[in-house]
């Protein structure tokens, strides 16, 4: 137990010196993916997309058929689904490739809600709440880091 406790110790003693020489090198340790705003973007051309598509199928009894709105979902799984792709060798972007899969699984919950007509107008707004909170994190968190990297250039 003591072994333990002594190489956690030394362990943080080697990892604290090295925090120090890197700051007095001048050298910055990134914790985080950077700004991408591709990802920025698309994620705002998306949301804008798919806010319009539920309110359109709110005010819409009974919503559009699942056929009538492939072009929708195919679009909308393959946004997701490259900016997936285009951060997953990110080092570090672990974070947005989280929210990004969340919004994925949304798609293809909202997707089977459409297939089975599960779609009204108290649902569609409760989906709307959600995709509004998921498409604000991603946001929020691409504001964070462009303020992070104009602020250190």
């Amino acid at each position: 137990m003591n072994y333990l406790k002594i190489k956690k110790t030394k362990t943080l003693n080697i990892v604290s010196s090295m925090l120090v020489i890197f700051l007095m090198m001048g050298c910055s340790i990134r914790i985080i993916a950077p700004y991408d705003s591709v990802t920025d973007e698309k994620i705002a051309e998306l949301q804008v997309e798919t806010i319009t598509k539920l309110i359109e199928w709110e005010r819409t009894n009974p919503v559009p058929p699942l056929k009538d709105e492939y072009a929708f979902y195919d679009n909308a799984e393959t946004v997701v689904a490259i900016l997936i792709a285009r951060n997953k060798d990110v080092k570090k972007s672990e974070n947005i490739n989280d929210q990004l899969t969340l919004i994925q699984e949304n798609f293809t919950t909202l997707k089977k809600a459409h297939k089975t007509n599960l779609l009204s107008p108290d649902v569609i707004k409760q989906i709307q709440g959600d995709f509004m909170a998921q498409f604000n994190a991603v946001q929020k968190f691409q504001m964070a880091l462009k303020r992070y990297e104009e602020k250190n250039k």
